[in-house]
């Protein structure tokens, strides 16, 4: 048997570092300099955790398994059908929802609020990825 030795990672270039600290600081100055665009990156956050999570859950492998199903069984249609119709029922659940996500709200609600997000998060990302007729990625 083989000894390991204790050796210590490698240590950055701290001028590459900042470089790339000053390249990541411009670009946010640059993104977030904007109100509106500020928002922008917010809610392209908030979502992508979201459908995130989705992913873990199992929603979205769940989503891509149904769209597959009924889109052999029933065509095209019938899979872009239902996974409409999930993205419906989602958004239904989401416009009930919406209100737990205000900025006086207590922070666990507002958790449940994200939460609810989760559904039509993933399944606008499912059929969007994985609808019919699309090559796998």
């Amino acid at each position: 048997m083989r000894k390991r030795r204790n050796r210590a990672p490698a240590e950055p270039d701290p001028d590459s570092t900042d470089e790339i600290r000053a390249a990541a600081d411009d670009v946010a100055d640059v993104l977030l300099a904007d109100p509106l665009q500020r928002q922008r990156v917010v809610h392209v956050v908030y979502n992508h955790a979201a459908a995130a999570l989705g992913q873990a859950a199992g929603v979205l492998p769940w989503m891509r398994e149904s769209l597959d199903y009924y889109g052999r069984h029933g065509g095209t249609e019938n899979g872009a059908i239902v996974g409409v119709g999930v993205i419906v029922v989602c958004l239904i659940f989401e416009i009930r929802s919406h209100h737990w996500r205000g900025r006086g709200a207590p922070v666990a609600l507002r958790l449940c609020g994200w939460i609810a997000r989760v559904p039509l998060a993933s399944a606008v990302l499912a059929l969007a990825l994985y609808s019919p007729d699309t090559p796998d990625l």
